[in-house]
């Protein structure tokens, strides 16, 4: 029998977040001198770094994450690699194909489909960063300074414009850095 593998990403606002979600956003709240303690606030998406989608994120009627037993989740799993780029989804067609290459699964296998998705987000880094310092910035910005947030989205706009791209995402950590500076 192998040794488990821990398969969860450390949670930063360095992690890149899925496409269409918001980064994780940190803010200190307390701190040990003033304080007597350390505290964070922490926001982030249901779909940030390693995380388990449950039938209720597919299904209205399906049963939410914390219905399912933690025993579900720990033990040997079938690894189905389906290799996609932005945006294109992991069809049934593709993933009864993959299982007949790897072999039948069995009802109530534990199957965990690898994407590109993994190691793109491993290799984001700065452009990430920047751009989770942006969001934070705009919802600083909105919420507490009262900037209205189409200010802070239209000159976005500009620049992926500028870029001649639709997606966030083109933007390069010079792109997000330039606009952080404005």
């Amino acid at each position: 029998m192998r040794a488990p593998a821990d398969l969860t990403m450390r949670v930063s606002p360095s992690l890149a977040p899925f496409p269409g979600s918001p980064p994780v956003h940190v803010i200190p709240w307390a701190s040990h001198g003033p304080d007597g303690y350390a505290l964070e606030l922490v926001a982030m998406s249901t779909h940030t770094g390693t995380h388990v989608d449950a039938p209720l994120h597919f299904d209205p009627g399906g049963a939410s994450v914390d219905a399912i037993p933690a025993s579900a989740l720990v033990g040997s799993a079938r690894v189905l690699r389906a290799p996609k780029g932005r945006g294109e989804d992991v069809t049934a067609a593709e993933l009864e194909s993959l299982e007949a290459l790897s072999g039948r699964l069995e009802r109530g296998s534990r199957v965990l489909v690898e994407t590109r998705w993994s190691s793109r987000a491993a290799r984001a880094g700065a452009r990430f960063a920047y751009d989770s310092y942006r969001r934070f910035v705009q919802m600083f910005g909105d919420v507490v300074l009262g900037i209205p947030h189409d200010r802070f989205e239209s000159r976005l706009e500009e620049l992926k414009d500028a870029r001649r791209t639709e997606h966030d995402t083109d933007l390069s950590a010079a792109d997000w850095q330039a606009l952080l500076l404005e």
